[in-house]
């Protein structure tokens, strides 16, 4: 199950970066930056 759980994470990923949804889930960082990053680029 565990090789299922990371295919499965790994194509779940893969959509959320196509789906250009990318920083929270994959970039664990400051979670202030990539919304500022993000409101930046949808404002503009």
């Amino acid at each position: 199950m565990r090789g299922a759980l990371s295919a499965w994470s790994t194509s779940w990923v893969s959509t959320q970066l196509s789906g250009n949804v990318i920083p929270q889930q994959l970039c664990l960082r400051p979670r202030e930056e990539p919304r500022s990053v993000q409101t930046q680029r949808r404002s503009g």
